[in-house]
């Protein structure tokens, strides 16, 4: 075989239990799209398959309808995707015996010896950094006497008089060049899902992201955390470097908004201003997005004061708990009052916060779960969506240290295998196991309807009286009790107060019948039909009917009163607003309210004459619940 004739197929792989839907929010595979540029640069073929977003009968049929074109089938693996990634392997292993393949990503990196003794549809394996490796592979391959004993990082089988052996060449870390002498990784795909465009706050208007690494490793050391496994040395590529990029690529196609896959961006602050300024200086309607701890943060305030106004609109921030006794044992080197004033710093320069968070580790006590509550409750992250949050557990990963501590253990989340062990406390695993039934029933629908609920509010933002505003107003609040229907079901759940999973169910079928109708009238408003009140108001009478939300008006005070009730949940505005009688007991005056504390707040507010959706929702005393600033104080 020689070098012209060896063609390289780069595999992104799906989850294996991924249906197939699409979310478009998946990210591109950049360590594959670095794989091809060095193996083009060498005079190789090399193309990318990005499958993420694919269910595995899907995947299959395309790598398989392009088989005959590529000689060598590599293969990147999460945790997750390993299974797929082995299925894919054997099913073109099966149509073409001759076919080679080859396994790199974190979770192979510190398996290599236990996946070829295992796999027999897995040739090779790539532990670690690839670039340099897979180049002298493919040297190897198309020798006419390959020595796979000198390609670095490599292990491999080699025959011998007791069958075959598995040879784990040695890892060679300072073989590998700095970053910014890599080429820069190709971004044409054979096969590609759709990406995610981003509101650009700049421009006003929606943006097409494109993403970038500027840095591997990072110099925290997690104790749950496989980045260090794959690259142990935190390097970083020069600002000049990524601008030069960024232009290429700006100049092929135009985007909006950057979003750098950094473990660690902001862990090298000083060039994280450096490149906010270099990047505002060429192109000042370009947003970015990078990853930060809270630490750093904290350190730094003052920069972040900077690339706020230089454009940086969010920042994923590793939080993971509100417990110091928890971030002691994730060896995170953070505090629960860093954390705190991270949120709060970042809120204060507008920057968005993007949330990691891990609620249940194998050791977490009823104890650090309340922890948890109250920092969310604190930071105002109750209501943080996507919901995640709620329900994510530890996973262990492959050559970390807490696999060293804990062992590898597999248990179903999600819908795929994950590698989350059991909780030593037993009242936690009954705790979790409530909040994955939630999500299984539950919050697979509620993220639907809160799509649904998005688009609803855009189309209705635009009409600001009588039953119209009332209905916006209606869809924001229901937006807004959604997203904290995980985190009522939580709260309960540790205060051992409870209400069955059946509750949750009856309400979200209540919930379903009134999007039904929403969503309704968006598709109205969509055709082109007019939103004239008529419409508006047969469309509020619709949505009280489905028994979920009842409005009483008060016309007795001149400041015209209507109250929205969501079960225990009361919403409470003032305007003037029209009398509309579709509550079935009728008008309420102000003694609806039960307390004299309820009263006085109420009583307060009549001098707010704008929308306040944030403040002026008050919780019955019965439950005590402090969710965000939604609930009274």
């Amino acid at each position: 075989m020689t070098r012209t004739s060896l063609s390289v197929a780069l595999v992104n792989p799906p989850n294996i239990n991924n249906t197939g839907l699409k979310d478009e929010n998946g990210t591109p595979p950049l360590g594959l799209a670095y794989l091809a540029a060095s193996l083009r640069k060498n005079g190789y073929t090399a193309d990318l398959f990005d499958l993420a977003d694919m269910s595995i009968n899907e995947a299959s049929e395309i790598l398989l309808k392009y088989q005959k074109g590529y000689n060598l089938f590599g293969f990147t693996s999460y945790t997750k995707s390993f299974p797929s990634a082995v299925s894919l392997a054997r099913d073109l292993k099966k149509n073409d015996g001759s076919c080679i393949t080859l396994f790199g990503g974190p979770h192979v990196s510190p398996l290599s010896y236990e996946v070829l003794n295992e796999h027999s549809e897995i040739d090779f394996v790539i532990q670690n950094e690839g670039e340099i490796a897979i180049v002298e592979l493919c040297n190897e391959i198309t020798s006419i006497n390959p020595k796979f004993c000198n390609v670095s990082n490599l292990v491999y089988r080699e025959d011998d008089k007791n069958g075959d052996r598995v040879i784990r060449n040695s890892i060679n870390q300072t073989k590998f060049p700095p970053l910014d002498s890599l080429p820069f990784p190709v971004r044409d795909y054979k096969i590609e899902p759709s990406r995610v465009v981003i509101k650009n706050t700049i421009k006003n208007n929606n943006s097409r992201i494109e993403f970038f690494s500027s840095s591997r490793g990072c110099p925290k050391r997690c104790s749950f955390c496989s980045i260090v496994v794959m690259a142990p040395n935190y390097t970083f590529r020069t600002v000049e470097n990524m601008m030069l990029e960024i232009k290429e690529v700006y100049n092929r196609l135009p985007f909006g908004h950057i979003a750098f896959l950094d473990p660690n961006f902001f862990a090298h602050y000083k060039r994280a201003l450096d490149f906010s300024i270099a990047l505002h200086n060429w192109n000042p309607d370009i947003t970015w997005s990078g990853t930060a701890t809270a630490d750093t943060i904290c350190k730094n305030i003052d920069v972040i004061e900077k690339i706020s106004d230089l454009n940086c609109i969010s920042l994923e921030i590793g939080l993971e708990s509100g417990s110091d006794t928890v971030l002691k044992r994730f060896n995170k080197k953070t505090n629960v009052q860093q954390n705190i004033q991270a949120v709060s710093e970042l809120r204060k320069y507008n920057i968005a916060i993007d949330l990691d968070f891990v609620m249940y580790d194998p050791e977490t006590e009823i104890e650090n779960l309340k922890e948890n509550w109250e920092f969310l409750s604190t930071t105002d992250l109750i209501d943080y969506y996507p919901s995640d949050h709620w329900f994510n557990a530890l996973k262990i990963y492959p050559g970390t240290p807490d696999s060293t501590k804990y062992g590898l253990a597999t248990q179903e989340i999600f819908g795929y295998k994950s590698v989350v062990p059991p909780f030593k406390d037993k009242r936690v695993n009954i705790i979790y196991k409530l909040m994955i039934s939630y999500y299984q029933n539950c919050q697979i629908d509620v993220d639907n309807l809160d799509s649904i609920c998005n688009n609803a509010i855009f189309y209705t933002s635009n009409y600001k009286n009588g039953s119209h505003n009332c209905i916006n107003t209606i869809l924001k609040l229901s937006h807004t009790f959604l997203r904290l229907l995980p985190a009522n079901f939580f709260y309960e759940c540790i205060n051992g107060e409870g209400l069955e999973l059946s509750f949750y169910l009856h309400q979200l079928e209540k919930y379903k019948k009134m999007f039904f109708t929403i969503k309704s009238l968006v598709s109205k408003i969509e055709r082109g039909d007019e939103f004239d009140e008529i419409l508006s108001l047969k469309t509020l009478i619709e949505i009280v009917s489905t028994g979920l939300i009842e409005i009483y008006i008060n016309v007795e005070n001149e400041n015209k009163c209507w109250i929205v009730n969501f079960g225990d949940l009361s919403y409470y505005h003032f305007e003037n607003f029209p009398s509309i009688r579709l509550s079935k007991e009728g008008n309420k005056t102000l003694s609806y309210f039960e307390t004299e504390e309820d009263n006085t707040l109420l009583k307060n507010s009549l001098s707010t004459s704008e929308f306040n959706l944030f403040n002026n929702i008050l919780l019955p005393t019965k439950r005590k619940a402090k969710l965000s600033s939604l609930y009274a104080k």
